[in-house]
């Protein structure tokens, strides 16, 4: 592979990647310090606020096994490219939302790209980055990517001494349309696409389990959450975790273990 020869195109690269993911970790944050303003605005109530977070997350958890699966069945810049203008829609949603419905519908939408985008950064370094720095490489991105999610409350707590909550979002457009630009010069293709089909049953029974223990862990933080719900809503989570992962031993092609392409 021509790239892993390049130490510029593989930096270039990298850069790009991790900028992506850098933004839409930082959008999951983002938010924290706007709720009080868009409750006020939008006149719902705490509870219902949290879930433009608690989704987040919750969708975001809900694509990520299927990451390695888009990976390999589509080209790498097409992906990014489709996972940054989803993020970008997603955006640009919240950004005019005349409600709080398409507000919290545009959070999705850019969660979407976050459960693609934070596993196939590791996966792609698994591939161009030779062994002996693989390491170091996959400790630099996480603490990049991380960094997102550490100054997200602070700098939402700036933007909001003098903006209202809209630009929390507005903030993010430059970002990411610069992030889909980088894309199309510096990012390459580095696996061939396969015809590949994910396992509807895996499938299925991810989301059902991840979406089911996520909502659980969530409505922890709701004061007046039924606790036999949100235990139960957790045992069916598990449950259909562990029926996944015992799937996953039975059939030919599990949606978790598809090869990164390199062994080096």
């Amino acid at each position: 592979m021509a790239i892993k020869n390049n130490r510029s195109k593989v930096n270039l690269m990298m850069a790009t990647l991790l900028l992506g993911s850098f933004i839409t970790t930082l959008a999951e944050t983002l938010m924290n310090n706007g709720l009080p303003m868009i409750m006020e605005e939008t006149h719902v109530s705490q509870m219902s606020a949290q879930w433009l977070n608690t989704g987040y997350m919750l969708v975001a958890g809900m694509i990520m096994p299927l990451a390695a699966f888009f990976m390999h069945r589509f080209p790498l810049k097409r992906l990014f490219t489709m996972t940054m203008g989803i993020f970008l829609i997603g955006t640009l949603i919240s950004t005019f939302a005349p409600n709080f419905t398409f507000l919290l519908l545009g959070r999705l939408v850019q969660a979407i790209a976050v459960g693609i985008n934070m596993p196939l950064v590791t996966n792609v370094l698994t591939i161009i980055i030779p062994a002996k720095n693989r390491g170091l490489a996959i400790g630099i991105a996480g603490i990049i990517i991380n960094l997102g999610l550490a100054i997200g409350p602070t700098l939402s707590g700036v933007i909001l001494e003098f903006y209202d909550w809209r630009m929390l979002f507005i903030v993010l457009l430059p970002f990411t349309i610069l992030t889909l630009i980088c894309t199309q010069f510096f990012v390459e293709n580095l696996l061939e696409p396969k015809k590949i089909s994910a396992d509807f049953q895996s499938v299925l029974y991810a989301i059902v389990g991840l979406g089911s223990l996520l909502y659980s862990l969530g409505r922890l933080g709701e004061s007046d959450s039924n606790g036999i719900y949100t235990a139960l809503f957790a045992l069916v989570g598990i449950a259909f975790i562990m029926i996944f992962i015992k799937r996953q031993f039975k059939i030919g092609k599990p949606l978790l273990l598809y090869g990164t392409g390199s062994n080096n």
